[in-house]
């Protein structure tokens, strides 16, 4: 996970990947729609892949693993 940008009852989650054609980017999709949607007053979730190269140093990627 790279970012998480709220306004108002939106969320945007903006992930990098380790490869650009993941296999798994629709799972990430659903999984967290359905995660982040649970919480009161979100209406709206967007998940957006970023071209950046995910980098295991970020504290943010070992969380990510721990939730899904």
């Amino acid at each position: 996970m790279h970012d998480v940008i709220t306004d108002a009852n939106q969320v945007e989650v903006r992930l990098a990947l380790p490869e650009p054609q993941c296999p798994f980017m629709e799972y990430f999709v659903q999984k967290i729609q359905r995660k982040v949607k649970g919480f009161n007053g979100i209406e709206r979730v967007e998940v957006t892949f970023l071209d950046e190269p995910l980098s295991a140093e970020k504290p943010a990627v070992s969380a990510l693993k721990e939730e899904l």
